[in-house]
């Protein structure tokens, strides 16, 4: 779902959360040059480089550069192989690899032109599941202009790369960043083939639902409903059992779903559920139709004693004086969770079956809360322009 137009570095920068590379100036050999400690104290990073370079950190990302070169490196999470995350960040690259890559389980690298200029792409695998990676190359890093100068790899920009290898390499504690590599997905169906969804086709996923539901879970990353009907008894209803969810009926539809979902939740799956803070989508009111008292809602929330974040679609369909019908959909991401899962949600969400006119309502809300200024979803997680928000959604009806 990324896009990296011909200035290959400007938008490199603007999609930092999407794609994890690493751009390094390296001007003369490691060997020919006295060496400094260089560090970035903020954040905890440490580094043995060449005198005359400098180190900058932005989003979980650093570039370490002088005159005659450059590199943006991270270290983070990913849901993929070491190889898979490799093939991914080319493919987001929009370049074409020059000569063959070098591919192992513990090391992907692969020199990558992209219109006119050279880079070279590795991933290497950290302790923890952690994977590091980088993109070098020499010159300085392109302005936002179309940048027309032609850079190959020379011999002596080949020392240059090799150089701010090692100064990567060098690299002791710092911050992390989310490796946001484009998640492989697959079609999957409930059991009463009633409702489907294209799915993170990685280990630990599994798809549940029937009736019209559809889930999608993992234990550690994140979930996605789509399609929850629950009926909310009132509290005078006389014939509630211990697994009924009970609600005092409002006409505001968050005062609802904070009483709903987490019973829900408790009740249905014996799982603990408390949100720490929900705002309106602003302009999402009424999303399910204009007879409907609905919103997405932009949630921060702790579920299996894990905090997550997420987007939450509900609304009120039907009002009595014994129970409330509510419907829900919605997506959850674990903090913790790698690069890429919130955009596989997104996209399971998008390609999941849905009322008629959904999709077109779906999709603006999503452009909303790309725009939205005071949104909870971190750029790290969510942050996408709105073009990109609108793409997920028509692959996903297209796929589904």
């Amino acid at each position: 779902m990324l896009t990296l137009r011909r200035t290959f570095l400007p938008v490199l920068i603007c999609v930092f959360t999407a794609v994890a590379l690493f751009a390094a100036p390296g001007g003369a050999s490691a060997a020919a040059t006295p060496t400094a400690r260089l560090a970035h104290k903020p954040t905890g990073l440490a580094l043995t480089a060449p005198k005359g370079y400098t180190v900058t950190y932005a989003n979980g990302f650093y570039t370490v550069r002088n005159k005659a070169a450059f590199a943006v490196f991270a270290t983070g999470g990913s849901p993929l192989t070491v190889q898979a995350t490799g093939a991914a960040l080319l493919k987001a690259s929009k370049g074409r690899i020059v000569g063959k890559a070098v591919s192992s389980k513990l090391a992907y690298r692969a020199t990558v032109k992209v219109g006119k200029r050279f880079f070279v792409i590795s991933v290497r695998a950290k302790a923890g599941g952690m994977v590091e990676t980088s993109l070098v190359g020499p010159g300085a890093p392109p302005a936002a202009k179309k940048d027309a100068r032609l850079v190959g790899l020379s011999a002596t920009q080949l020392a240059q790369v090799a150089a701010l290898d090692r100064i990567v390499r060098s690299r002791r504690g710092g911050a992390t960043a989310l490796i946001n590599v484009q998640v492989p997905m697959k079609l999957a169906q409930t059991a009463d083939n009633a409702a489907r969804a294209n799915v993170p086709d990685l280990p630990g996923w599994t798809v549940s639902g029937g009736n019209g539901l559809f889930a999608v879970e993992h234990p550690t990353q994140g979930f996605g409903f789509f399609g929850v009907t629950i009926a909310a008894l009132t509290p005078s209803f006389p014939y509630a059992r211990p697994v009924d969810v009970v609600a005092t009926p409002s006409s505001d539809p968050a005062a609802m779903l904070a009483q709903v979902w987490p019973q829900y939740m408790t009740k249905t799956f014996g799982q603990q559920f408390a949100f720490s803070d929900m705002r309106l989508v602003p302009g999402t009111e009424g999303i399910l139709g204009p007879t409907i008292p609905s919103g997405m809602y932009a949630v921060r929330f702790t579920y299996k004693n894990i905090p997550h974040q997420g987007l939450f679609l509900y609304g009120m369909t039907n009002f009595s004086e014994s129970f409330t019908q509510t419907y829900f959909s919605g997506i959850g991401v674990a903090d913790n969770a790698p690069g890429g899962i919130s955009n596989a949600l997104l996209q399971s969400w998008a390609s999941s079956s849905g009322i008629v006119g959904f999709r077109e309502r779906f999709s603006t809300s999503l452009e909303l809360v790309a725009k939205g200024e005071n949104a909870i979803l971190t750029p790290s997680r969510f942050r996408q322009d709105a073009s990109t928000w609108i793409d997920l959604v028509q692959s996903g009806a297209s796929a589904g």
